[in-house]
C-alpha cells in the first residue's frame, strides 16, 4: 500500500464533477457517487481500474482498465 498514491477531491476534480453532472449522456441514468470517482480519475489524468467497465464507459474521456 505504501507505493499507492492517494488522489484527493480538490478544486479541479470538483470542476470535472460539475461538468459530468451536466453531461447529457449521464443524465438519463445518473451514476451517483461513481461520478466522484470518475472526476478524480479525470482530474488526475489517470486510468480508472474497475470491474464495472459498463458503468464507467459512459463517462466521456475517462480511460479505463478492466480488473
Amino acid at each position: 500500500m505504501a507505493r499507492l498514491a492517494v488522489l484527493e477531491f480538490g478544486a479541479e476534480e470538483a470542476r470535472r464533477y460539475g461538468e459530468l453532472t451536466r453531461e447529457r449522456s449521464l443524465r438519463s441514468a445518473p451514476m451517483g457517487d461513481f461520478m466522484i470517482i470518475a472526476s478524480i480519475a479525470l482530474g488526475a489524468k489517470e486510468k480508472l481500474a474497475t470491474r464495472n467497465v459498463k458503468r464507467f464507459s459512459r463517462v466521456p474521456g475517462l480511460l479505463l482498465e478492466k480488473w
